[in-house]
């Protein structure tokens, strides 16, 4: 609805409908009043409530309509309402779809597959790779005969990815949207967390975020600056899962088993409860190590169970200060 006047106006808003007994809608009990200030636009929504057991293919209709109120009584002495718009509804009954969705990475590529419930060739499910800026990539798949659909996705950025498919349904099926998935990708940076009097390293994706914003490190060395960038500018992670650090861990498959349960390790920073939860979740061995007991890890899920996430006080946030550098002055 929409207020085109240069002052608050009052609107009402009523049904008429042609639904069995048993419907429901949110405007039966009573016309819904609407105030919109000056050139205000808003959505207004309409809810249409089926009874339990109703057969899948049935479609009614609602009409919404819209008056506005006058602002001065008419000379009759009654708020004469103004008829201003209407809006047809098309009310069906749908078979509940149901989606499976799994994702993983495999070095080089994310790998999504899953299947709807409605079990129909032909059908387009949309999967959505949300990469870890939150821009989301959009993939389209065809389902098979058994309503089955599978993609990849080749990517090297690092960090954790959300993973997500959706289906728009049709006139016998609703439409559906899977739960996400989160997926970590990192990829081991190998020479990339070594100094280095040469200059690159072998791992092409960090290299280049590396030296875009310092090309010292590929035209003349890859030294001890080089490797803490890669971490500072946000390009890959060189600490290994069994100490604090950054967001992330050299070795990515204990990455993806721990940041799948505990997002925050790959989000905001490794702690000692992340290190914890590599031997807790059985996703290495570390010895029970990482400045947590086995209580003290226990008493922060704990926290966190109880709607906190405790102090997260593990390790020591991450230095701002670049380590020092023999760099000649150029």
């Amino acid at each position: 609805m929409a207020n085109d006047d240069d002052v608050e106006r009052e609107f009402t808003l009523v049904s008429r409908r042609e639904l069995p007994g048993g419907w429901w809608t949110s405007l039966d009990e009573e016309p819904e009043t609407i105030y919109l200030e000056p050139g205000e636009i808003r959505e207004v929504p309409i809810r249409i409530d089926a009874p339990f057991g109703e057969p899948v293919g049935q479609a009614y209709r609602v009409e919404a309509i819209a008056y506005r109120v006058p602002l001065e009584p008419t000379p009759a002495g009654t708020l004469c309402e103004e008829y201003i718009s209407g809006a047809v509804i098309e009310a069906r009954t749908l078979e509940a779809t149901r989606v499976g969705l799994d994702a993983d990475y495999n070095g080089q590529a994310l790998h999504a597959r899953g299947c709807v419930s409605f079990r129909s060739a032909g059908e387009t499910v949309t999967v959505f790779y949300r990469r870890p800026d939150g821009l989301a990539i959009p993939q389209q798949l065809g389902t098979d005969s058994a309503g089955c659909f599978e993609g990849w996705l080749a990517s090297g950025i690092p960090g954790l990815w959300t993973v997500q498919a959706f289906w728009h349904g049709d006139v016998v099926n609703s439409s559906v949207t899977s739960l996400p998935l989160r997926v970590g990708v990192q990829q081991p940076l190998s020479d990339c967390c070594t100094s280095s009097t040469k200059p690159s390293c072998t791992y092409p994706d960090a290299e280049a975020c590396v030296c875009s914003s310092d090309p010292y490190c590929c035209e003349t060395a890859w030294d001890s600056l080089c490797v803490w960038e890669v971490a500072s500018l946000g390009c890959g992670t060189c600490h290994v899962a069994c100490s604090d650090g950054p967001a992330g861990c050299f070795e990515q498959a204990t990455e993806l088993c721990v940041c799948n349960l505990d997002a925050y390790c790959c989000s905001t920073w490794w702690d000692g409860l992340c290190v914890s939860e590599v031997d807790s979740l059985g996703c290495g061995t570390c010895g029970g190590g990482g400045g947590l007991s086995a209580l003290g890890a226990s008493s922060a899920l704990a926290a966190e169970c109880r709607g906190g996430r405790s102090d997260r006080s593990g390790g020591e946030e991450p230095s701002s200060t670049a380590p020092s550098s023999t760099r000649p002055v150029r």
